[in-house]
């Protein structure tokens, strides 16, 4: 256990001193979204890009890696999906930002660094591959799911499919991780290379980006409520945590992956729920204190359900 410990504390350490900070009046909230929006925008895609150019790919089938993860997070999905809507009778919409909840990993914010710090660059790399269509893949069902909910509760008249399509369009377009994976992507195929100084501009963002996520990810903590939505939201958090790390392990067991690989994507997807959790529950006006709630909940229980994982794995 203490080696397991070792590797989670820095982590959790790291967030604890975001949400400190903030409570403590050292930083104010307003910085906290700054160093957030820092974070998001320019650090973690410096840290995806800078991995993906370098990243030594031999002997790594992302197909695999993504058949192995994706119907564990669908499971998931489903499961706090029906515990939301028949175990404490949420309406659609809630269901939905349950579901989410049980499924999307904060990959880029914690998924990256405690890779990296428990599995080194081969970790990063096996994240990184499944951060490249990690976002898209949820963002579009939960844009889908959300829709169809909404057309449920309102009786409103459905959206074409070139309304959503151009919804979740501009939400991938406009996300700063996505252009740094096609980035890095497109450089490879044609064999380019950064020059020395940018090179070492770049790394230097790249070396910061992880800390800084986790501070900024605890900042923004102080500011979410758990609400009234507590129920659904421990049953959510205990899908993310616990069941879905235990699909994907059932999964990895069947396909015979190696522990090497199977180790890096277990640990991903017992990381806590991402923030686009939250801000997905407020971009269509529903079940915010849910979505908040997850997101609270899950980072603090994290610190203890990451620990166990990562012992039981090593």
């Amino acid at each position: 256990m203490p080696a397991a410990f070792e590797a989670v504390a820095p982590i959790f350490l790291l967030i604890a001193l975001g949400a400190f900070a903030v409570a403590r009046g050292i930083l104010d909230e307003r910085a906290g979204e700054v160093l957030s929006t820092f974070a998001a925008r320019i650090g973690i895609p410096f840290l995806v890009f800078d991995t993906l150019l370098h990243a030594d790919l031999t002997g790594l089938s992302p197909w695999l890696l993504w058949i192995c993860y994706f119907p564990a997070a669908g499971l998931a999905w489903i499961l706090g999906h029906l515990v939301a809507r028949r175990g404490f009778g949420r309406d659609p919409r809630r269901a939905v930002i349950a579901g989410i909840g049980s499924a999307f990993a904060n990959s880029a914010f914690v998924g990256l660094p405690l890779a990296e710090r428990a599995f080194g660059a081969h970790g990063v790399v096996i994240v990184t591959i499944l951060i490249s269509i990690h976002l898209p893949v949820m963002l579009t069902a939960g844009t889908v799911l959300m829709e169809r909910a909404g057309r449920i509760s309102d009786g409103a008249a459905p959206a074409s499919a070139a309304a959503v399509v151009m919804r979740v369009a501009r939400n991938l377009l406009g996300n700063a991780i996505v252009m740094a994976i096609v980035a890095a992507v497109v450089l490879r195929l044609v064999g380019l290379g950064l020059p020395g100084p940018v090179q070492q501009a770049v790394g230097a963002v790249a070396r910061a980006a992880g800390p800084m996520a986790l501070v900024a990810l605890g900042a923004g903590l102080t500011t979410a409520g758990l609400g009234r939505d507590l129920g659904p939201a421990i049953a959510a958090t205990a899908i993310k945590l616990v069941v879905m790390p235990a699909l994907l392990l059932a999964v990895g067991a069947a396909l015979r992956l190696d522990a090497a690989t199977l180790g890096p994507l277990a640990v991903l997807a017992g990381v806590p729920a991402g923030v686009n959790v939250h801000l997905f529950a407020v971009q269509y006006g529903v079940g915010r204190s849910l979505g908040a709630g997850i997101v609270v909940l899950t980072t603090v229980a994290g610190a203890f359900t990451s620990t166990a994982w990562l012992w039981i794995l090593t």
